[in-house]
Formats: C-alpha cells, structure tokens, sequence
C-alpha cells in the first residue's frame, strides 16, 4: 500500500481503511455471508489488469463487493464500455456513490460508472462481455451462488467473460465448473504480486 497516497487522494470519503460490517446497515438476507470492507492496493490493481489481455473497450467491469468505489474508479481510469458494482452496506455504497460523483473526471476513459445497492446473489450478470471482480467479498455459499448465475448466463449466451479474485477462498468452484480455464498472468506482474502483495490473484476465463 506504500503506492497507494497518490490515488488515495482523490477519494472522498476516503477508502484506504477497513471497515467492520457488523455496525453497518445492510441490505441482504444473508448479512453473515459477508465480510468486513478491505481496500484493494491500487498498484495491485494495476498489476491484474496487465494479466487480461483483451480489448477493453468491449468489456463491461464489474466489482462485486464495491466497498467505498476504489476499484470501480481505478476501473474507470481505463476505457471500459461501462464500469459498475454491487454493494450491499448502506454507508459503503453512500461513500462509493459520492466518490464517483466527485472522482475528477480528467482521470476516467469511462465514465458510465455506477454502483447498485444490493446483495450480488440477487443481481445478474450483464449480457455482454464482462469482467468480474472479486476481492473476497463474502463467504464461499454466497460466491458459488454468484458463479452459478454467471455461467447459467454464459451458457445462455456463450462470451468472453473474466473472473478475476484477489485472495481467492474458492477456485476450485471455477475449475469445476467447465466453462472456466485459468490465465496465466505475465512473468514481470507475477513477480510483482508475489513479492510486493500479501495477497494471491487468480484469473479466469470463458473457453469462448
């Protein structure tokens, strides 16, 4: 997180500190499937993204477990089709929904950038081409429900789709699955995660 104050000063509210779930207000059936609110190191970002080589312009981003909007606005830094989250915490979506109003604009290619209030079991996928951010947002029952609707949705309509989790509880679900294969993520951004993160990242694609 030491690359983190640059971008961290965009943001208000802040997101560079987590936040406990168990005194906020959340809007889901299943409020223990959660966990509490951790920022994703930006440099880190950076660092997956370079593992997804596709054009992105094609691809909607989608952050499940949107937290205060950092991810979806280092999302919006580069030029996406659309850029959106699902946040199911009152206050979290609150600060994520003011950091995309005052987020200076000179810094998004995207700027259809939006974040829903809700529980990411209950709300679909997009149609198109997409990628799916995770960054260990809930428990493995909620994430496999999740899964679940994304490849009733792919095998609806076969496309490309990525998967990408940061500090991953659950890949063997994706190996399973048969619709998704790993991505080998680049030699130089492997070195960097592996000695600069505390945390694994694995990425996943559709075979389409």
């Amino acid at each position: 997180r030491v690359f983190d104050p640059p971008k961290e000063q965009l943001f208000f509210p802040s997101t560079k500190d987590p936040v406990a779930l168990s005194g906020l207000t959340i809007r889901s059936r299943h409020p223990e499937r959660g966990h509490d609110y951790r920022p994703t190191p930006c440099q880190l970002f950076q660092w997956t993204l370079a593992g997804i080589d596709y054009d992105f312009s094609k691809l909607t981003f989608v952050d499940h477990g949107a937290g205060k909007g950092r991810v979806l606005l280092l999302a919006a830094e580069h030029p996406f089709a659309a850029v959106g989250g699902i946040e199911f915490a009152e206050e979290l979506h609150d600060d994520a929904a003011m950091n995309i109003a005052q987020y200076p604009r000179s810094h998004m290619r995207c700027r259809n950038v939006e974040c829903v209030l809700g529980d990411a079991t209950e709300v679909g996928p997009p149609e198109g081409e997409a990628i799916h951010y995770f960054f260990n947002p809930f428990s493995r029952e909620a994430f496999a429900e999740v899964l679940n609707n994304i490849v009733v949705s792919y095998r609806d309509k076969p496309r490309r789709l990525y998967l990408v989790l940061v500090d991953p509880i659950a890949t063997d679900l994706l190996d399973e699955s048969g619709v998704f294969a790993r991505v080998e993520i680049p030699a130089n951004e492997r070195l960097k995660i592996r000695l600069f993160s505390p945390y694994d990242v694995a990425i996943y694609r559709t075979l389409a």
